[in-house]
């Protein structure tokens, strides 16, 4: 089964309607159609409640977990393995710790990711970037 993972920069333009936000709604209506699995690091999850929370508050922060209930998107435990491929990541790219973890999760699953935080750019020749 196909899958995609989707970052937090993605989600949050989905959520508050930004930009990007018609490209991350092709994506989710397309992968319903044809049965791709949606896919965000538990760390991304909790960066997404962060940020939401510190854009608009904690009640809207629970509504965008809702949102990815809703979808749905499958939150992805880290785990050891992961954690250290984000860690490897880390120490060998300027990015923020939890966009390691999403581009771990794509190099895990084969899969691309969606995003249009700049930082992934860097990984092009590692994992395939769905710009947003």
């Amino acid at each position: 089964m196909e899958k995609i993972v989707v970052d937090t920069y993605a989600v949050m333009a989905f959520f508050f309607n930004e930009k990007g936000a018609d490209k991350v709604e092709e994506i989710i209506k397309e992968s319903a159609k044809k049965g791709r699995v949606l896919m965000m690091s538990s760390v991304n999850c909790g960066e997404l409640f962060y940020a939401v929370t510190k854009k608009a508050g904690a009640k809207t922060a629970l509504k965008a977990l809702d949102m990815l209930d809703s979808i749905p998107v499958h939150i992805q435990d880290t785990g050891r393995d992961l954690a250290v491929l984000a860690g490897s990541i880390k120490a060998e790219n300027k990015m923020s710790y939890a966009d390691c973890f999403a581009a771990a999760l794509a190099m895990v699953h084969k899969a691309p990711v969606v995003t249009g935080d700049k930082e992934f750019k860097q990984l092009e020749k590692e994992i395939k970037v769905i710009w947003v």
